[in-house]
């Protein structure tokens, strides 16, 4: 109860103070209780001070106590006890260390500071050491009530989670109290959602809650909210308020995203025939070559060199007829040909020497650039384009020594000269389609450096625009230097200032840059040897050259590149760098072009075989092709247009179009890279082959592919070819293939001839009289028919009169013979001469097919002549201190040639890089050279050089103790 006493002091005029107000409860006495009293110190209205004083009334002393009391106040400070909860209004308060102990009759207080004031009711429901106090004096006799409520709990993925129930009583008990409890299934299923749960839960005497804990079993299945039930039973103590609660699991899981699937379907075309088209000129766009209908296409050609060189013609001309190889050229899928010249073959009047007329009648009186305008007028015949590329000034092998564009001979006025010349004579011949305005400067030249003499950069400003002064169609291809802040790299493909200094031409979209770049088997440059070597290559690219294509600053022809695949790092090398002019610009395997781009053009070194470094696309014998070379540059060949003017027919172009599509929609972009793989069609002949990534964005399902077909007149069967899917990003491959079927529509049946074959023949030649040697004609097949052929004899280096008899005539095959023999007569002699050859050349052949239209004999020589020494010459063409480029001389004074030779000279510099010849071994200062693939024979009083570079300049002595082919030979220097 509570308890008011009026204050006793008088009030007038005074603020009277409210006195202790309080409210004592006690327990039966022996129940282990006390009493307990509750006093209202001071209440000032926002705040009270309360105090709590318990007195041990029973007849034992009380070892700790817990008093726990309800109180509409909020407690914020308390004194002289642990306060050690506060559920709501019911607080638990417990003894301090100094004073849980109270003797017989002793008391003990704690106070506190609570709010708000003007309390009207205090701390009430005391519950002191679990025993509910009243203030009857006696424990309550009504039993306590169970309850409990339902509950969620959120189910979890990669652990269990648990369900806490709680059991709570409604007051405290003196005795104990037990619930017996389990779990039963409701949506939810035991063992698979929840672990079976049951057992007793006990309420010790005092206690008021008990918790009951389940395992709520993990997954990660997409499924609705479940429930299940805690049942309770059989309680002994108390009363059962609730006898049942609701356990709802809620489910987080969600479907995982949709990634949907990719296919490509196949895809068939008629094939098409020859019609008349016209391809234009070619022009640029970003980083582009486009047609003249604005088609995005690719240069993939190959160098013929020769006519910078003293024979002043593309070689090869002594082993076959120059048709012929452009046919083979055009057939193995190159629609380009860079052609090599220097300045002194411009001039006029000059003759080319080393060409077979029994083989190339037609270019017998022509000069060196009417040999060239034959070569133009074919290419157009063949749909193939033409790049005039300035090798070197005085005719020879390699660049300029100087690294220059000019010489003392050839100035800079000269070499513009020249270009104008050419610019104006094919100005209305597209099959021309640019200059490449000088081949691999180096050593001395610069790049932006303003130096007039040295400035590589605006040297070629000042040729591009006298160039399209003349001719504005012709594209400019400029190459880059040596040496920049960059670094060193290869002659002529250091462009790396190209992109804060780039080539300013007057005429706009007519700039090609065009860098070299080769591989380990032509010099062993430093980043061969990084362990991350190839993948390296595509960061060095993009360093001295890729970056003006990836930025889309220009168009980029890799002008040359090749090897003999002879060095083991070569291989790894092209076929890196035959992804790179794929489109996979950074190595990663996809390729990074646009919808409808084509990746960098290119021309392969060398058609020739006598390139000493590299070999050729032919081998040795002028005829055969090395497969393995052409079989990598499939990839990226293109089919160009012709060009107009230049024939009026190419192929008609149908379609294969392939439709990519996704199984359903997404929300995502969606990529995926495809690229055409050639099988019985072949690239560059029978479709031109595309590679690149289409992109899906949301909402979009299907994309196309188209691939052109070239048309033929050819009856060949249907041909296939695959567009293979890579590379997914946000979606899955299902069909990865799509077949593309070329329908052949040529029925016309050609008439199957047998093929009539000539072999060559060799004969000794005898010291006098005459000897015989013999041609074999031979029939593929007997024929039916009767087969005809005329033959006549024709000079080569051995002259009819002298050499040998003229013969002429027909050879008749009668039904069934397949074999037939010319013999001619061949002049013995003493005379020391090389072996000498003749042609028995074939024409008008009837009811036969002829394989060859001439086969060559050869003399072989049986005469000799004393030995004699050759003379070398060595000239210093530049030297600035730290190096050095050189050239050496050799002329063949003997009667008879020289089939290879060696060199062997000691020289007190090292020689660094070498052309024209080949290093067989360095010794100290001793150096053993051999001859280049192409040199190794020296006619009597020819003259062959090679030049080389090296370090430490100042020369001062020549090469000392000269041996050629083991013999002590003169050197001169010419110093």
């Amino acid at each position: 109860m509570w308890k008011y006493q009026a204050p006793s002091r008088p009030h007038d005029g005074l603020q009277l103070e409210q006195l202790e107000e309080r409210l004592a409860l006690s327990g039966v006495p022996g129940d282990g209780a006390a009493a307990v009293e509750f006093v209202n110190i001071n209440d000032w209205g926002g705040g009270f001070q309360g105090e709590i004083r318990i007195t041990n009334d029973e007849a034992t002393a009380i070892n700790g106590w817990t008093l726990q009391f309800d109180l509409d106040s909020q407690i914020g400070q308390l004194w002289n006890g642990n306060l050690q909860s506060q559920a709501g209004n019911q607080y638990t308060v417990s003894n301090l260390s100094w004073n849980g102990n109270l003797a017989v009759g002793q008391t003990v207080a704690f106070g506190f500071i609570g709010n708000p004031g003007n309390i009207t009711t205090g701390a009430t429901n005391f519950i002191f050491n679990g025993i509910a106090l009243d203030d009857g004096g006696g424990p309550d006799p009504t039993p306590p009530e169970l309850t409990t409520s339902d509950l969620s709990v959120t189910e979890l993925d990669a652990q269990n989670a648990i369900a806490q129930v709680m059991l709570n009583l409604s007051k405290p008990s003196t005795d104990t109290i037990t619930v017996e409890f389990a779990t039963a299934p409701g949506t939810a299923t035991a063992g698979q959602d929840y672990q079976t749960t049951s057992g007793t839960a006990t309420f010790n005497p005092g206690e008021t809650s008990a918790v009951v804990e389940i395992v709520i079993l993990d997954d990660s299945e997409v499924e609705s909210d479940e429930t299940f039930t805690l049942q309770l039973s059989s309680i002994v103590g108390a009363t059962l308020e609730t006898s049942s609660t609701t356990i709802t699991i809620l489910d987080t899981d969600v479907p995982p995203p949709v990634i949907p699937e990719i296919s490509i379907s196949d895809a068939s075309v008629l094939e098409g025939d020859v019609v008349s088209v016209a391809g234009g000129w070619l022009s640029t766009q970003g980083n582009q070559i486009v047609d003249s209908q604005g088609n995005n296409v690719k240069l993939s050609g190959v160098n013929w060199f020769g006519g910078e060189t003293s024979n002043f013609s593309p070689h090869g001309l002594w082993a076959r007829n120059w048709q012929s190889m452009m046919d083979q050229m055009q057939s193995l899928g190159f629609n380009t040909i860079r052609l090599p010249f220097s300045s002194q073959m411009l001039e006029p009047g000059t003759m080319p020497n080393g060409i077979n007329y029994g083989l190339n009648p037609d270019l017998q009186g022509l000069t060196s650039l009417e040999v060239f305008d034959k070569i133009v007028d074919y290419a157009g015949e063949l749909d193939m384009r033409i790049i005039l590329d300035h090798h070197r000034s005085d005719a020879g092998g390699g660049p300029n020594l100087s690294g220059l564009w000019y010489t003392g001979a050839y100035p800079e006025s000269a070499w513009i000269s020249n270009w104008e010349m050419l610019a104006a004579r094919y100005a209305n011949n597209p099959t021309v389609i640019g200059a490449d305005l000088h081949n691999e400067p180096h050593g001395p030249a610069t790049w932006g450096s303003g130096d007039l003499s040295t400035d590589w950069r605006l040297a070629a400003e000042r040729a591009g625009n006298a160039v399209l002064a003349v001719n504005p169609n012709w594209l400019i291809f400029v190459e880059g230097i040596q040496n920049t802040e960059a670094g060193t790299y290869w002659w002529g493909g250091n462009l790396s200032r190209a992109g804060d200094y780039p080539v300013r031409l007057d005429v706009a979209n007519r700039l090609v840059y065009s860098p070299h770049a080769y591989p380990a088997g032509v010099y062993n440059q430093p980043w061969f040897s990084d362990p991350n070597f190839p993948d390296n290559l595509p960061a060095i690219w993009d360093q001295m050259w890729g970056y003006l294509y990836r930025e889309g600053t220009a168009p980029l022809l890799l002008g040359e590149f090749g090897s003999s695949l002879e060095n083991p790092l070569d291989e790894p090398w092209v076929d890196k760098m035959i992804e790179y002019l794929e489109g996979d610009l950074d190595g990663d395997g996809d390729l990074d072009l646009g919808p409808g781009e084509q990746g960098i053009s290119w021309t392969w070194w060398s058609w020739n075989p006598n390139s000493g470094d590299t070999g050729g696309i032919l081998q040795d014998d002028w005829q055969n092709v090395q497969t393995e070379k052409v079989e990598k540059l499939e990839a990226v060949q293109f089919a160009l247009l012709p060009a107009e003017g230049t024939g009026g027919s190419g192929p008609e172009i149908t379609t294969l179009v392939f439709e990519v599509y996704l199984s359903e929609v997404t929300t995502e972009t969606v990529t995926v890279a495809y690229t055409t793989v050639a099988g019985s069609a072949t690239a560059g002949v029978d479709f031109n082959p595309v590679s690149g990534t289409l992109t899906f964005l949301p909402g979009q399902t299907m994309q196309t592919i188209e691939v052109q077909v070239l048309g033929d007149t050819i009856v060949e069967g249907d041909e296939t070819l695959e567009v293979e899917l890579s590379s997914p990003s946000g979606v899955t491959l299902l069909d990865d293939t799509g077949l593309g079927t070329i329908l052949d529509n040529d029925t016309e049946t050609p008439v199957e001839l047998p093929i009539l074959s000539l072999a060559g023949a060799t004969v000794t030649e005898g010291d006098s009289g005459t000897t015989i040697v013999t041609f074999e004609l031979t029939l593929s097949e007997a024929s039916s028919e009767t087969v005809t052929v005329d033959f006549n004899t024709a000079d080569g280096s051995a002259l009819m009169g002298s050499d040998y008899q003229a013969l002429n005539g027909t050879v008749t095959f009668a039904a069934g013979e397949t074999v037939k023999t010319v013999q001619v007569a061949v002049f013995s002699d003493e005379e020391v001469e090389p072996d000498e050859s003749f042609f028995l050349q074939l024409a008008n052949v009837s009811n036969a097919t002829l394989a060859q239209t001439s086969a060559l004999a050869t003399i072989l020589n049986d005469d000799s002549a004393p030995t004699s020494d050759a003379a070398v010459t060595f000239d210093v063409a530049d030297d600035w201190g730290s190096g050095f480029v050189a050239g050496m001389t050799l002329t063949n004074p003997f009667e008879t040639a020289l089939n290879g030779w060696t060199l062997e000279f000691q020289f007190d510099r090292d020689i660094t890089n070498i052309w024209g010849a080949k290093i067989v071994s360095h010794t100290g200062n001793t150096y053993v050279i051999t001859n280049a693939a192409w040199n190794g024979t020296i006619q009597p009083g020819q003259t062959i050089d090679f030049g080389f570079q090296g370090v430490s300049g100042n020369i001062i002595l020549p090469p000392q103790n000269v041996f050629l082919n083991g013999q002590p030979v003169s050197l001169d220097f010419l110093d």
